[in-house]
């Protein structure tokens, strides 16, 4: 089961998945470069705000853990690490159908970080009207959806 750009790490190992869940993922992400690259520069400068307005689009409460980040990150955070990562993401669907034997898509159109739209696509695709941290926020919803993939 992958969430986000989690998905996207799944499909880059050498593993044959018999089966696989895509939650909110993608395979390439929608955004552009330049608003990529600056949110890394901010990143660096300024974690916890640039943390805070992520976190307000994928919907989550804003958590006291923000107030605990450095000041500055350095060049080389797991963070920044990512921020590149989604810049260069470009899987080609029939990467999926090779490296997947089942797949559960799920996804929603209320989400602004990951829209349906960057799904890979699947003969089983269920919405779930819920923000990117729906898997977080609403676990049941997602349950009722991933058991009967995984009992199957």
């Amino acid at each position: 089961m992958g969430h986000s750009l989690g998905f996207a790490h799944l499909l880059n190992t050498p593993v044959h998945w018999e089966s696989l869940s895509c939650l909110h993922g993608f395979l390439r992400f929608g955004t552009p470069t330049r608003v990529l690259q600056r949110m890394a520069q901010q990143l660096v400068q300024h974690p916890a705000k640039v943390l805070a307005a992520f976190q307000e689009r994928c919907g989550l409460p804003q958590p006291e853990l923000l107030a605990a980040l450095p000041q500055t990150l350095p060049g080389k955070h797991p963070l920044l690490e990512h921020l590149h990562t989604l810049q260069t993401l470009n899987l080609p669907q029939e990467r999926v159908q090779a490296q997947c034997a089942r797949l559960l898509v799920v996804t929603s159109h209320t989400d602004p970080i990951a829209p349906a739209s960057l799904a890979p696509r699947s003969e089983q695709t269920h919405s779930i009207a819920a923000a990117h941290a729906g898997p977080a926020l609403h676990p049941q919803a997602y349950t009722q959806v991933l058991l009967p993939f995984v009992a199957n």
